[in-house]
């Protein structure tokens, strides 16, 4: 919503045009997210459940309840798509008219906003009540083992391209300057990193074995213990996938193991897939889901665990609060 004062006028009309635009554009990418968190659910795990699945009443009522949460989110992409043309409309007019025509414009704007505002919050909640209930799905009842190490390989697969060129920029960026710090997972929106715990022991002794791979600590660091924080993006999944991989590849455990610990973590939304992947056991694990369990996160000592966030910035004029 575009609030103009006494001390708005023609010249700086536009730059809260342009601001609301931006806004407009924020909460419209919000709902593609959530599109997208749907979508990738089903192409990864309702695409390859055994056929004889596909025709229960729980798959068949989650397949028509996607469908109809896809289309509400639809909805809610038309309607920012309504206010961001009006705008495009104002703000090329402003110039060649009145101001107080201008004034009227928003004025119609506004009430159009504040009615669709109403829909896409109602929409919103029951959207993202969906998307959590998604995690309460018993997906081992539905998979085969057969299909498992397909499922998880379109996981794998599954990356933002654009995330993928900026954590590309930002290893490159940082590559000379790799603040070694040992036993330590790091989990870093500011470079779009995610940093496991490692043994300066270790280091050495890779740097010493493949002199013509590495010049230095920080290229072991970059190679061998540097993951893109982008492929944690859904983490629901990304939980699935490094549970599986935590029993399959390190525990040397079975698909059936694998697949009920995979289950059991894709819905604890508390836990930062990344930890899974810093676990060198299911022990280390199971210890630190205690701690979690209980508060006790002091009592977990197999290796420290950095958040590194951007800072939280407060607008004025926050086009919308508790959607996105």
């Amino acid at each position: 919503m575009i609030k103009l004062n006494t001390k708005t006028n023609k010249n700086n009309v536009t730059k809260l045009i342009d601001l609301e635009i931006e806004s407009l554009n924020t909460s419209l990418n919000s709902q593609k997210v959530l599109s997208k968190q749907i979508l990738v659910f089903l192409k990864s795990f309702i695409g390859n459940v055994e056929v004889d699945s596909i025709f229960s009443d729980d798959i068949s009522d989650f397949l028509a309840e996607s469908s109809n949460f896809l289309k509400k989110i639809n909805y809610n992409l038309s309607l920012y798509n309504n206010l961001l043309e009006i705008l495009d409309n104002i703000k090329f007019n402003c110039p060649t008219i009145e101001y107080k025509i201008t004034v009227n414009k928003i004025s119609q704007y506004n009430k159009k906003y504040a009615t669709y505002l109403d829909e896409i919050f109602f929409n919103t909640q029951e959207i993202e009540r969906f998307i959590h209930s998604m995690s309460s799905i018993d997906i081992s009842e539905y998979i085969s083992i057969e299909n498992l190490d397909e499922s998880i390989n379109k996981i794998n697969n599954f990356t933002e391209p654009e995330e993928e060129k900026k954590t590309k920029k930002s290893s490159a960026k940082n590559k000379k300057s790799v603040n070694l710090q040992e036993n330590t997972l790091i989990i870093s929106e500011t470079t779009g990193l995610v940093t496991l715990p490692y043994k300066l022991t270790d280091l050495r002794k890779e740097l010493r074995t493949n002199p013509d791979k590495y010049s230095s600590l920080s290229d072991v660091v970059l190679s061998k213990y540097t993951k893109p924080l982008s492929s944690y993006k859904f983490s629901a999944f990304a939980r699935f996938r490094e549970a599986y991989k935590l029993i399959i590849e390190r525990e040397k455990g079975t698909k059936k193991d694998a697949l009920n610990l995979a289950t059991e973590l894709f819905s604890n939304l508390n836990l930062h897939p990344a930890i899974i992947t810093a676990c060198k056991t299911q022990n280390e694990l199971d210890v630190y889901l205690s701690c979690l369990e209980y508060n006790e996160l002091e009592d977990f000592h197999f290796f420290k665990i950095v958040y590194d966030a951007f800072p939280v910035k407060v607008k004025k004029n926050k086009l919308i609060e508790n959607i996105t």
